[in-house]
C-alpha cells in the first residue's frame, strides 16, 4: 500500500466557472471537498455520450454501425433496452479508423473494453494518474519550501532519508522499494534545532525526487530574474539581455508568474492545473482526444419511461427518423396514449431532452443556448426517389417541413443546425454524408462547455477502479466497500467520499441515494452503490417489459396472467424474473424501483394481513385497458371536475409515476381494492369520497380529476345527488401539487404545469360548430387560481362568473375587518369634500369609490344608492361631494352600525348590481386584516387529521394556529400561501 502523504496547507482559489456544475449544486462543502481534492492534483477530461433516440424502426443502430465503420447488417435484431458502446476515442480527425469499435466475440474484446474505460478522457490510463498524482504533490511541496525560504533567506531545504522503506505506489507493483525522504527546511547553522521546520515527513523518494528538481528549477529561474531586476535597475546590461530579448520576456513573465504563486504565502489550484496540463498545452482544441461512448436507445414505447432515467445534459443526441415517414401531424385515436405519428414522436422526444436535461451552457444571462444539443439526422435517404433531383427534392421539403415545426418551440434552442440525410445501408460504399455527419458531431461535443473540465486525478483513479470492477461482472457493492476503494486513492473524508459518489451519480456512472438526500431514509439504498447502470435498467425491464411465452409459465402461469394483465407483481415469482439474485439483492432492486415510481407497494385489506402472507406490487406500467369507463365512474354535474394542463409535454411515463405516487397517498389513507387501469385510476379519499385520475388523449397533453361525492351511491352510479365537501377536494389537490413539485424537482426540471376548469361559456366550437362542445379538442380552458380569486374572468368568448367554481373549494380565510370599520367620524359635517375632512379614511374604501365613479350608469354610485334604499333627496345631497362615491360608501357604512356586518351587506349589494370588481377590493383588504397567528404547523400529509386535532386542542386553549387547510382556499398557491403563513407566525 502506498503511504497516506499528510495533506500540505495551500490557500485554495478555485473559481466557481472551473467547478463541475453537478459539484456546485451539491453545496459548499462538496465544493470544499473538491478543491480540496484539487490540490493532489488534477486532469483535464474530454468526453461526452452520444445519444442515439427516436422512434422504433427508424435506423438507430445502422447510424451507429455506419458511424463507426462497421458494415450494415440486414439480420440485426432490435435493440433491447439501452446499448451501451465503450468507446470512440476522437483524436482530432474525422478519418473512420478514429470512431471505430473493438469487434465483438474476439477473444481480446474484454481486455480492449477494459482498456477504453480506463482512458475515460484520461491520457494514459492508470500509470499516468500515478505519475500525475506524484508531480501535483511533488509541485505543492516544491512551492511550500520555496514560500519558507523567502520568508527566511537564512533557511536552506533538506531532503533526507526516512528511516522506514515503503513500496513507490499501489498500481506500482514493478518500481524497487526505496527509502522514503523527510523534507525539511533548516538554519545553516544545522546544530540549531529552533529553526528546523518540516515540511512533510516520509514522503515517497520519487515524490521527493520530483520536488528537488522543480525546487532546483524555481530556484534558478529566480536566480535569472534577479538578474534582470538589478540590471534594470543600476543600468548594467547583463548578458542575457544583450543576447536574448525573447528569454528576457519570458523571464519577466516567469517573474510576474512567481510573485503571484506566492502571494499570501500559498498557491492557487488553478495554477497548478495549469502546470500539470503540460503538454496539452501545445495542442490546439480540434487536435485534443474526446472519448465518446455511443447509447443507443430502443424505440419501443414500452422503455420510454425508464429510458428517461438516463437523459442528461453532458451529452450529444442524435435524433434519428426515416425520411421516408410522413411528417403531416396525424389525428390521434381516441385513448391514445402515446405519440402516433413520426413529427409527434420527434416532438417528444426533443420536449423529453428539453424536460429532463435542458439548461443554459453557460452561467451568463445573456446566454440562451440550452444543452445538451440536438442533431436531427433523416434516414433511408436513398427510398425517398429513384433519381438524385428527387431525392435532394425530397429532403428539402422535409427539412422545410420541420424547421416550419419548430418555431416557437421551447427546446428550438436545443436543436443544431444543418440537419442530416444519410443512407445506413449502403454495402461496401460508404455515404459521403455520413463523414459529413461525424464532423458536425465532433465538432459540436468539442464545444460543450465541460470540455476540458479538471477532475481531481484521484477520483479519476477511484473511478477506473469502479469501471473495472463492472467491467468484470460486479454491478454493485455495499456503500462501505465504495468507501474502501475511494480510501486507496486518499479519499477518507466522508465529505468527499459523499461529493464524489453524488458527482458521479449526477454523471450516470453509477447510481447511489443517501439517506440523506430528500428521497426517504431507506437504509437499503444508502448502503448500496450501483456500479453498472445499464444492469440496473436490464433488471428493471425485466420486470416492467418482460413476456415470456405462455409455454413457460408452468405452474405459475396464474401469477404471470397477474403480472401482464393487471399489473400485479406477486413475491413468488421474483425468482423466476431474476433467476440469478439473491434475495437481499432483489429487495435492493424492488426498494430502487419505488424510489423510481416504477412500481409501489399492494397494501392487503385493513386486518386482513394474516390472509395475505406473501407480499405483491403495483406496477403502473403493465396496467390492461380500460375495457369499459362506466364501471368506472359515472360523472354527474355536481362533481369536482378540474384538469392539470402540462403544455404540450405529458409523457405516459410521468403519468405512471404520478399514478403511483397516488396510489401510495390512497392506501396511506385507508383505501383498498383500487380500481387501476392503463391512463385511468378511480382512487379512495376517504370514507365519503373518490377521486378520478385520467390522462386525456396523448395530443392533448392533460390529465382529467374528477372528485366524488359517493356515501350514498357508488362512484358508477349517475344519480349521485350529493357534491363533494370543499375539504376533501382540498386534500386532493394539495396532494397532485405537492406530487408534481416533487417530480419535477427529481426528475423533470422543466415540467411545465398548471390546474384549470373548463370553460362554461357555451362558446360555439371551431371544428363541429357546435355550442359548449363537449369533445376534448374543442375544450377551451380558465386559470383555476384566477378563478377561486376572482369574481370574473374573462374567456375568448366572454366574461364568466366564478362562484360556481369556487364551491368545490375551500373559501380563503379571513377574519372580519376590526370594528368600528371607521373610526370615530361626524359624517353630516364632512360633507362637501370628505375626502379632506376625513383625510385617515380606509385606502381600500378610497379605491372602491375609485371605481365606481368611472362605472357605467347602471353599475355606479347612484345606481347602488338606489339599490341599498337611498331616497332621492339623500342622493342629491351625497352627489354635492366631490367624491360622491366615497360619501355613499362611507354613509353607509358609519349610518347602518359600522361593522363588519355593514361591509358584508355592502359586498351583497355590489354583486347584486354585478360591480364584482369593486367587491374585489374589499375582499382583498378583508384578508390584508388577518391577524398573525401564533403557531404555525408543518406536517406531512398522511398526519393531516392527527395535526387538525392538535390545532383544535390549541385554538381551545387560546393559541391561533396556521394551518393549510382553513386557512389555504382553492386558488392559493402552495408554497406562496405556506411562505406568507410562516413568515406572519408570531
Amino acid at each position: 500500500m502506498r503511504s497516506r502523504v499528510k495533506p500540505v496547507c495551500i490557500l485554495l482559489n478555485v473559481s466557481t466557472e472551473n467547478v463541475p456544475r453537478e459539484i456546485i449544486a451539491q453545496g459548499a462543502r462538496a465544493v470544499e471537498a473538491y478543491e480540496l481534492a484539487c490540490a493532489s492534483g488534477t486532469q483535464p477530461i474530454r468526453r461526452t455520450r452520444l445519444m442515439l433516440v427516436g422512434q422504433e424502426n427508424a435506423g438507430k443502430t445502422s447510424l451507429k454501425r455506419a458511424l463507426t465503420g462497421q458494415g450494415h447488417d440486414c439480420q440485426e435484431e432490435k435493440t433491447d433496452g439501452i446499448e451501451v458502446t465503450w468507446c470512440c476515442s476522437l483524436s482530432g480527425g474525422t478519418n473512420q479508423a478514429s470512431w471505430c469499435l473493438p469487434v465483438k466475440g474476439e477473444e481480446t474484446a474484454r481486455r480492449e473494453r477494459l482498456e477504453a474505460s480506463v482512458d475515460l478522457g484520461v491520457l494514459g490510463g492508470e500509470e499516468t494518474l500515478a505519475e500525475e498524482q506524484d508531480l501535483a504533490v511533488a509541485t505543492n511541496l516544491a512551492l511550500e519550501v520555496m514560500v519558507k525560504l523567502r520568508q527566511d533567506t537564512g533557511l536552506k531545504p533538506v531532503f533526507r532519508d526516512a528511516q522506514t522503506i515503503k513500496e513507490a505506489g499501489p498500481s506500482s507493483s514493478e518500481r524497487l522499494q526505496s527509502p522514503n525522504k523527510d523534507i525539511l527546511v533548516m538554519s545553516q547553522d544545522e546544530s540549531s534545532p529552533f529553526f528546523t521546520t518540516t515540511i512533510l515527513e516520509d514522503v515517497p523518494a520519487q515524490v521527493a525526487h520530483m520536488a528537488k528538481e522543480i525546487l532546483h528549477r524555481k530556484q534558478a529561474e529566480d536566480a535569472r530574474d534577479k538578474d534582470v531586476l538589478d540590471a534594470s535597475v543600476t543600468g548594467k546590461t547583463s548578458h542575457h539581455l544583450q543576447t536574448n530579448t525573447a528569454a528576457d520576456r519570458k523571464n519577466s513573465e516567469s517573474q510576474s508568474r512567481m510573485k503571484e504563486e506566492h502571494k499570501e504565502s500559498a498557491t492557487s489550484t488553478r495554477d497548478n492545473m495549469e502546470f500539470q496540463k503540460g503538454g496539452c498545452e501545445g495542442q490546439a482544441e480540434s487536435d485534443q482526444k474526446v472519448i465518446l461512448s455511443i447509447w443507443d436507445f430502443a424505440g419501443q414505447a414500452a422503455y420510454y419511461t425508464t429510458h428517461q432515467v438516463f437523459l442528461t445534459s453532458r451529452a450529444v443526441y442524435c435524433l434519428v427518423f426515416n425520411l421516408c415517414d410522413d411528417l403531416s401531424m396525424n389525428p390521434a385515436e381516441p385513448g391514445d396514449k402515446t405519440p402516433s405519428g413520426t413529427l409527434q414522436y420527434l416532438d417528444f422526444w426533443m420536449r423529453s431532452i428539453h424536460a429532463h436535461a435542458a439548461e443554459n451552457t453557460k452561467n451568463d444571462v445573456t446566454n440562451t443556448t440550452l444543452s445538451p444539443p440536438i442533431v436531427v439526422v433523416g434516414t433511408h435517404r436513398d427510398k425517398l426517389a429513384a433519381d438524385a433531383d428527387g431525392i435532394t427534392r425530397m429532403v428539402d421539403e422535409k427539412w422545410a417541413t420541420l424547421r416550419e415545426f419548430l418555431v416557437g418551440k421551447p427546446y428550438a434552442q436545443n436543436v443544431v443546425l444543418p440537419f442530416f440525410a444519410v443512407e445506413n445501408n449502403r454495402i461496401g460504399v460508404a455515404d459521403p454524408e455520413i463523414m459529413h455527419l461525424r464532423e458536425e458531431l465532433e465538432k459540436v461535443a468539442r464545444q460543450q462547455s465541460y470540455m476540458g473540465e479538471h477532475i481531481p486525478t484521484k477520483w479519476l483513479r477511484f473511478e477506473h477502479d469502479i469501471t473495472s470492477q463492472a467491467d468484470q461482472g460486479v454491478n454493485f457493492a455495499t456503500y462501505n466497500q465504495v468507501a474502501e476503494l475511494a480510501a486507496n486513492h486518499s479519499i477518507i473524508k466522508r465529505e468527499e467520499v459523499a461529493a464524489l459518489l453524488q458527482f458521479y451519480h449526477d454523471l450516470g456512472l453509477l447510481v447511489h441515494y443517501p439517506g440523506d438526500r430528500g428521497l426517504g431514509s431507506d437504509l437499503t439504498l444508502s448502503n448500496t452503490v450501483v456500479l453498472n447502470p445499464q444492469w440496473l435498467i436490464d433488471m428493471f425491464m425485466l420486470v416492467t417489459a418482460n413476456f415470456p411465452p405462455k409455454e413457460k409459465w408452468g405452474v405459475l402461469a396464474d401469477k404471470w396472467s397477474h403480472l401482464i394483465n393487471h399489473g400485479i407483481l406477486e413475491e413468488s415469482l421474483l425468482p423466476s424474473i431474476w433467476p440469478d439474485t439473491p434475495d437481499d439483492h432483489r429487495s435492493f432492486l424492488l426498494a430502487l424501483m419505488a424510489k423510481f415510481d416504477l412500481l409501489c407497494k399492494r397494501l392487503p385489506p385493513a386486518g386482513q394481513s394474516h390472509r395475505y402472507p406473501s407480499q405483491s406490487w403495483y406496477i403502473p406500467m403493465r396496467f390492461g385497458p380500460v375495457k369499459d369507463k362506466k364501471k368506472v365512474y359515472a360523472q354527474t354535474n355536481l362533481d369536482a371536475l378540474f384538469y392539470i394542463d402540462f403544455n404540450s409535454f405529458l409523457p405516459e411515463g410521468l403519468f405512471h409515476r404520478l399514478q403511483a405516487r397516488a396510489i401510495v397517498w390512497s392506501q396511506e389513507r385507508g383505501g383498498r381494492d383500487l380500481s387501476l387501469s392503463q391512463g385511468l385510476a378511480r382512487l379512495f379519499v376517504d370514507g365519503d369520497h373518490d377521486v378520478a385520475i385520467e390522462m386525456c388523449t396523448a395530443h392533448l397533453h392533460r390529465i382529467k380529476i374528477l372528485v366524488m361525492h359517493v356515501k350514498d351511491k357508488e362512484a358508477t352510479s349517475s344519480k349521485r345527488s350529493t357534491a363533494p365537501t370543499p375539504e376533501a377536494v382540498a386534500k386532493v389537490r394539495n396532494f397532485l401539487e405537492t406530487s408534481l413539485s416533487e417530480l419535477r424537482s427529481l426528475w423533470m426540471k422543466r415540467l411545465a404545469y398548471k390546474f384549470c376548469f373548463p370553460c362554461p361559456c357555451r362558446k360555439v366550437c371551431d371544428l363541429h360548430q357546435v355550442e359548449a362542445c363537449p369533445d376534448q379538442d374543442c375544450m377551451h380552458f380558465l386559470d383555476l387560481d384566477e378563478c377561486l380569486t376572482s369574481q370574473i374572468v374573462c374567456c375568448e368568448h366572454r366574461r364568466v362568473q366564478t362562484e360556481s367554481f369556487k364551491k368545490w373549494f375551500p373559501s380563503s380565510h379571513s377574519n372580519e375587518l376590526k370594528e368600528p370599520v371607521i373610526g370615530p367620524v361626524h359624517i353630516e359635517q364632512s360633507f362637501g369634500n370628505i375626502e379632506r375632512h376625513m383625510p385617515n379614511l380606509p385606502s381600500w374604501l378610497k379605491g372602491a369609490a375609485k371605481l365606481l365613479n368611472g362605472a357605467p350608469d347602471n353599475q355606479d354610485w347612484m345606481a347602488l344608492a338606489r339599490t341599498m334604499g337611498y331616497k332621492q333627496n339623500r342622493i342629491e345631497t351625497l352627489n354635492e361631494d366631490l367624491n360622491p362615491s366615497l360619501a355613499l360608501l362611507t354613509d353607509w357604512i358609519v349610518s347602518s352600525g359600522n361593522t363588519t356586518m355593514s361591509v358584508d351587506v355592502l359586498l351583497h349589494y355590489l354583486k347584486h348590481l354585478g360591480c364584482n370588481d369593486v367587491a374585489d377590493i374589499i375582499l382583498q383588504a378583508k384578508e390584508h386584516e388577518l391577524e398573525r397567528p401564533q403557531v404555525f404547523l408543518s406536517y406531512q400529509w398522511d398526519a393531516q387529521d392527527q395535526v387538525a386535532a392538535l390545532r383544535d386542542h390549541l385554538e381551545r386553549a387560546g393559541y391561533s394556529c396556521w394551518m393549510d387547510i382553513g386557512q389555504m382556499g382553492g386558488g392559493d398557491q402552495l408554497s406562496t400561501k405556506i411562505d406568507q403563513g410562516l413568515r406572519g407566525c408570531k
